[in-house]
Formats: C-alpha cells, sequence, structure tokens
C-alpha cells in the first residue's frame, strides 16, 4: 500500500519561468522532493532539442513536467510522481493572464524589472503547491506593492538580473517578502496609497464582487444558450448528435443581492413527487465559483451572488438523438473536362414559426477551380481560394423553407493524359470526400426542453426592484454533412 500511496496523484514542487534560450528567470520552490537541478532536464529536452512535444512530459527519473510558451518566455511546473495536468495547464494560463494585467505585456523584461511582484504573486496564488486566488482584480487589491518603488540592492542578491544562475535563485526564493514589504511601508509611511491591508473582498466569499455597486435602473438578463454539435451521413440521418448548453449572466444589480434560479430539473421533480415528462436530466454540469453547491445539492436550485457584468453561470452537456434542424445536401456534376457545377440545398426541419439567421453553408471546392458563377433563391455567395471552399451567406432562413444554389466553376483544360491532369482529378475526388459545414442560429426553445422556471433577485439592506429577462438560442457547433 505504501507503493500505491506514492503514485497518488500530486500537485506542483516547483515553477520556473525561463527565457527563449532556457536561462532561469524566476524559481519558486513550493515542495522539497524536487532537485533543483531538475529544470536542466527540461532546457535539455524541451528548448534545446528544438522538438515540438506535448505540453505535459516525464522523464527517466519519474518527473512529469507541465509547461507552456508565451511570447519568449517558458512557463513550468515540475511535480514529483504523477501530476493533475489539466489543473496546472489552466493554472499556467491563469498566471500568464494575471501577469498580463499586472505588466500590461508579458515579457522578459517586465518579468525581470518586476520580478518582487512575481514572486508575492506566486505566493499568493499558489500554496504548497496547490493553485489558490487566480482572480487578477482581487489580487490587485491585496498586492499594492510596485517593484520600481523597492529600494533593494540588486547586488546582494546577483550581479545582474539579466544573468541569473540558479544558486542566485535560489537566493532569491529565501527572500522574507514580508519584511521587504514592511521596510517599504515604514519608508513611505506618508504616503497612504502604498498602505497593504488585507481586503474584505480577499477573505470574503463574495470576493469576486467588488464593494458598493450601484445602479440607477437594476436588471438581471440571462440566456440559455444550446450548441448543437451533429455529424450527418448522406442520407441525412444523424450519426452523432451532442448538445452543449451554456447559461451565460449580466448582471447589473446593486449591493451584494441574492440570486435564486430554478430550473425543470429531473431529480427536483422527482423528489417533489411530480411527472418527470417537461423534466430533464443534465449531465457533467459545472458551475461558476459563486453558485453555492450545498444548497444545489439540498434543493437543486441555483444560488449564487452574482459577480458584477457578464459571466458564465453555468454549463451542462446532452448526449440525445435528434434530428437536423436545417438539412443540407451536395450534388456535383461534371460538364465535360472544363467545367464542374455544384447543387447545394438547404431545407429547414424546424417549426415555420421560428426562423434562423446568420446562416453559413461551406461548400469544399478543388484548389484547382476558377472563374466561379452562382444563381441561388437567397443570400449571397463567394468564392474563397485560400480555403477551397464556396460560402454562402443567407441573412434569414424560416422554418420549413427550401432554398437552392448552383455553383459553376472552371477546370484547367488539358489537351493530353498527362501528370497535371491526374494531379486534377485527384484534388476533385479529395474535394468530393470533405464534409459540407453549417453554421447557424435560432431563437427558440432549447433542443433538450430545458426551461427557466423562475429568475428572483433579493437584495435585503437596499430592497430595490429590478428587472429580469431571459431568453433562449440554440446555434451550430461542429455541425457537418457527409457527401
Amino acid at each position: 500500500w505504501k507503493k500505491k500511496l506514492k503514485m497518488i496523484s500530486k500537485t506542483a514542487s516547483s515553477f520556473h519561468i525561463l527565457d527563449i534560450k532556457g536561462k532561469p528567470l524566476i524559481a519558486k520552490y513550493y515542495r522539497d522532493d524536487v532537485p533543483k537541478s531538475c529544470i536542466q532536464d527540461f532546457v535539455k529536452n524541451i528548448i534545446k532539442s528544438g522538438e515540438e512535444k506535448p505540453p505535459v512530459y516525464q522523464n527517466d527519473d519519474g518527473y512529469s513536467f507541465v509547461y507552456i510558451k508565451h511570447n519568449n518566455l517558458f512557463m513550468v511546473i515540475i511535480g514529483k510522481y504523477n501530476l493533475n495536468a489539466m489543473m496546472l495547464l489552466k493554472y499556467l494560463h491563469a498566471i500568464k493572464k494575471v501577469f498580463t494585467e499586472y505588466f500590461n505585456q508579458l515579457e522578459e523584461e517586465s518579468i525581470k524589472d518586476n520580478f518582487v511582484v512575481v514572486y508575492e504573486l506566486l505566493d499568493e496564488m499558489m500554496d504548497y503547491g496547490y493553485p489558490q486566488s487566480t482572480d487578477g482584480p482581487m489580487l490587485k487589491e491585496f498586492i499594492k506593492i510596485k517593484s520600481h518603488k523597492l529600494q533593494i540592492d540588486p547586488k546582494s542578491l546577483v550581479t545582474s538580473v539579466g544573468t541569473l544562475n540558479v544558486e542566485g535563485i535560489s537566493n532569491l526564493v529565501k527572500i522574507n517578502f514580508s519584511t521587504i514589504v514592511k521596510q517599504f511601508k515604514n519608508e513611505n509611511s506618508g504616503d497612504n496609497s502604498n498602505k497593504i491591508t488585507i481586503p474584505k473582498e480577499f477573505t470574503n466569499a463574495t470576493g469576486y464582487r467588488p464593494p458598493n455597486i450601484h445602479y440607477d435602473k437594476n436588471q438581471l438578463y440571462l440566456d440559455v444558450v444550446e450548441e448543437l454539435n451533429m455529424v450527418v451521413s448522406k442520407e441525412g440521418r444523424p450519426i452523432t448528435s451532442k448538445i452543449e448548453g451554456f447559461l451565460t449572466m449580466r448582471a447589473q444589480l446593486s449591493g451584494t443581492p441574492n440570486v435564486r434560479l430554478g430550473l425543470n430539473d429531473k431529480v427536483l421533480f422527482e423528489n417533489m413527487g411530480h411527472g418527470g415528462k417537461k423534466s430533464i436530466e443534465l449531465e457533467d454540469v459545472k458551475f461558476h465559483q459563486c453558485v453555492k453547491l450545498n444548497k444545489f445539492e439540498q434543493s437543486r436550485s441555483i444560488n449564487f451572488v452574482p459577480p458584477d457584468g457578464e459571466f458564465e453561470l453555468m454549463r451542462y452537456r446532452l448526449n440525445s438523438k435528434i434530428k437536423p434542424l436545417i438539412l443540407v445536401s451536395c450534388k456535383t456534376k461534371r460538364h465535360g473536362t472544363s467545367r464542374i457545377e455544384y447543387i447545394v440545398k438547404a431545407k429547414g426541419q424546424f417549426k415555420a414559426v421560428h426562423f434562423a439567421h446568420s446562416i453559413e453553408i461551406r461548400v469544399p471546392v478543388p484548389d484547382v477551380c476558377d472563374t466561379p458563377k452562382f444563381r441561388q433563391n437567397s443570400g449571397s455567395c463567394e468564392y474563397k481560394p485560400k480555403d477551397n471552399c464556396i460560402v454562402w451567406h443567407i441573412t434569414k432562413f424560416h422554418g420549413r423553407d427550401n432554398l437552392q444554389m448552383r455553383a459553376e466553376m472552371g477546370l484547367p483544360t488539358m489537351t493530353k493524359h498527362s501528370e497535371d491532369e491526374e494531379e486534377e482529378e485527384d484534388s476533385v475526388a479529395k474535394a468530393d470526400k470533405q464534409p459540407l459545414s453549417l453554421k447557424f442560429t435560432i431563437n427558440q426553445n432549447p433542443l433538450s426542453g430545458l426551461k427557466v422556471k423562475y429568475l428572483k433577485a433579493s437584495e435585503p439592506k437596499l430592497n430595490y426592484p429590478y428587472n429580469s429577462f431571459v431568453r433562449y438560442f440554440i446555434r451550430s457547433g461542429d455541425f457537418l454533412f457527409r457527401r
């Protein structure tokens, strides 16, 4: 059992920032189970090898590396045994976003000029190798120091920041930054702008929401968007279909309101003793950090204090067999050896009272085509030679509509059989095998049957009136038609 315990997934042991040549700029060690020389293995196998490798790999000694590259910098996390790769990759991108918010641009020079702030951020964003707060605005409320105002003698650490070595970095790690901040406060006691205090946002459960928000008109908007991913056979039958749902909210509410959202959740209906015909069972549900999960588990009601502005409240997934809302087909006709014609038909298979907009149908064509001529009973067409495709744009598509587009294109004329003629035939055959793609948006109720039962907000201290709005959309994701 001890051997199994060692193989349990662990998180970060150290964090490093390297330049394009592999020279270390920043090193932060959270655990002592990784040797300081381990980063040289990354430099040898990733940077100096010049080969493109996946962002996660493990060396022969059992140390795992997770990294991303941004501009001319490598951001690397090292750990022992098996790392939670997806979590750490997301954490690295969060670090990149925070550094960019602090320094405007994340470059080698910005790291060198602000290494004190970098270490302060790393102290707050990770504790003993476990990611903590990665919210930029909240960190700005907590970390107010600016590195260019700190009077630190770099000669006591290294000769120059531009020539840091591993030994110098290890000395940097041992700096007691709290002492530096205390000294900085004493030297600038007359300047209240540099006074560092722990704000309520950092310790409160609603740290993502700034205090003292006020709106003259309080409003709450909710968009329920379902993205349809589907592959359709040439006979018009769905091969695969998947629905990905998103609940996007825009909150313009004063104070610190509590919002309650109710859905026609199957578990809730069964607990209440009602039938489940108008209820749905959601899969892979993911919530924003503001949602109180314990209340959701108890009452299946979504309770939260919303962030100010727009945010994604929830996402879910459903695997269900549904027919394509718009059926697209394509026929190819050859006119001798010099012309080729494409006949594309689009048929609506949703209710006539609804309509789709922003429709885009892409038809792959051979890369040897030229001189296109289009005829369509709706919309407009264009030929994109860089993408080797015809794009049919339709502004508005009503349910039960039947539209058609004809595209005639020229092919190079060959006087005799040659290698060029064979290449032309290969190009035509290759284009005929590529699927058609479809993009659209429909303003109608979700295909899954998800409905918002109620959307309520309350602010006990202010007790103001508000308006709430709910909209439903269906849009295409990866929507492909085989030929």
